[in-house]
């Protein structure tokens, strides 16, 4: 990428890419899905069972059973961790998605300020622009990602396998306040 060091694969399809991010996703501070960690998830996408993140929500006993090291109690566990992380509040999602320069604390950010999914998406690079902490490559960032067809479809994938789509944490602190969109 331009005025980059670092060398980016930016195909959203390359396999290494996917891992990572499903990885990313189900870690301690982003969905946070326990008994899901890279093993696993490395079994699961060798064995063609994730190729998403929405695929994770749609993992069944008998898929999950048939993997190294899955016992009975490891799959009804793994798969309550799944559905228990449905629940999470909008930050948690929005930083697992994996969107570029976005992290925790922006992810917090945007989930106060916009209060839901469909609103964030709707956000334009003005918008986001007037948030403290939100910069202009952050901006670009988060627009140029939801504009993405295949972002969209996700999210509405993810809707509808139940994943939350609003803030459910506190509100900011006065000091932090910012008012929502």
């Amino acid at each position: 990428l331009e005025g980059e060091v670092a060398i980016r694969c930016i195909n959203p399809k390359c396999p290494a890419q996917i891992r990572e991010g499903l990885i990313h996703f189900v870690s301690r501070d982003a969905m946070n899905i326990e008994g899901l960690g890279e093993k696993v998830i490395s079994q699961l996408f060798a064995e063609k069972l994730v190729q998403d993140v929405a695929d994770i929500y749609k993992l069944k006993y008998e898929q999950l059973i048939t993997l190294e090291r899955m016992g009975d109690k490891s799959v009804n566990n793994l798969l309550a961790a799944i559905e228990a992380s449905k629940s999470n509040s909008l930050e948690k999602l929005i930083f697992g998605l994996g969107i570029r320069h976005v992290g925790a604390k922006a992810a917090r950010t945007l989930a106060q300020v916009f209060r839901t999914m469909d609103k964030l998406s709707e956000a334009t690079y003005e918008q986001l622009q007037m948030i403290d902490d939100i910069g202009e490559k952050m901006a670009d960032s988060i627009v140029s990602y939801l504009a993405l067809e295949e972002v969209q479809e996700l999210l509405a994938e993810l809707k509808e396998l139940g994943v939350n789509m609003e803030y459910k944490g506190p509100e900011p602190a006065a000091s932090e306040e910012s008012t929502s969109i």
